[in-house]
Formats: C-alpha cells, structure tokens, sequence
C-alpha cells in the first residue's frame, strides 16, 4: 500500500465536499452569532427579494427569486441571506472541485477549488 493513511483520505471526493460543507456551515455559525447587520450588496438584494420582479434594476431576477423562496422558508432577516450565501459558496466549491476533477487527481482537484 502506498502513500499511507492521509493519503488515503485526500483521494476520497467525499472528504472534499464534507469539507466544503463544514467550512460553509461554520461560517454560518460565525455569522449568526455576531451582531453583523445586511450590508452593502447583500442589503440591496434582500430588498429586490422582498417581492417578485421580472428585473432587479440592470441585474436578472434568478438570485433574487432563489433568495424571495429562502426567505419564505426562513423567514426576512440574517437567517435567510446567510443560507444563501453558504449555498452560494458550496455551489462555487463543489463546481471548481468538479471542473479540476477533469484534469487533475482527487486531492489536486480540492485544493484547487480551496484556491
């Protein structure tokens, strides 16, 4: 057996994305607890998202829409805009980690979507 135990673990796609999902997860957790308000960007979708639109201004509805469904679930506050960035974010990882999969290794792949 080559390579030993860690190596082991770095070629499984299963630890890459657990990771990605415990980074986004305690990011979350981060955000939650401290006293951070909407700011900047994030304040102005939160405000598109308040009702549905065919257009945002110069920018398409999609994020908008994905964040009006998010916030009828959770409801209108922090809760809401941070499930959407954390979805956001482990669509980015997951999809970067798929792209490189094509053209690298297992643990090349996962750190280049950590990069």
């Amino acid at each position: 057996m080559t390579g030993g135990p860690s190596r082991i673990v770095f070629d499984r796609p299963a630890f890459w994305l657990l990771l990605f999902a415990a980074y986004g997860a305690a990011i979350s957790v981060i955000r939650l607890s401290t006293p951070w308000l909407i700011e900047g960007d994030e304040a102005e979708s939160f405000l598109w998202s308040l009702d549905l639109a065919w257009g945002y201004g110069v920018q398409p509805p999609l994020y908008a829409w994905v964040q009006w469904g998010l916030m009828r679930i959770f409801g209108e506050g922090l809760v809401a805009v941070t499930v959407m960035r954390s979805l956001c974010l482990a669509a980015i990882y997951g999809a970067g980690f798929l792209l490189a999969r094509r053209f690298a290794g297992v643990a090349v792949a996962g750190m280049a979507a950590l990069t």
